[in-house]
């Protein structure tokens, strides 16, 4: 647990439960990240997220609140119009 606050071990262990792979990656940069195989997204801190699909069109969620989990499969985090912060993807 070093390095993590009990907060962020609780979302972790929440997340596990939820989605049982256990794989999480951080999607949280300051330059946009692309992934795959990402089954859903929880948002760590207030704010508006911006992904790519696989399509490569652009959608926004705005006003999302600390702790929502969503259920989409982005194919790139667009970091230049995301406000959200502490980004987890998971598979």
């Amino acid at each position: 647990m070093a390095g993590r606050t009990q907060s962020e071990v609780n979302v972790s262990k929440s997340l596990q439960l939820l989605y049982s792979s256990g794989t999480f990656i951080d999607l949280d940069a300051n330059q946009d990240v692309v992934v795959s195989g990402i089954r859903g997204v929880y948002i760590g801190g207030a704010g508006d997220l911006t992904v790519e699909d696989s399509t490569e069109t652009e959608y926004t969620f705005t006003g999302l609140q600390a702790g929502e989990i969503l259920s989409i499969s982005p194919t790139k985090v667009i970091s230049a119009t995301t406000t959200a912060t502490n980004i987890i993807g998971f598979k």
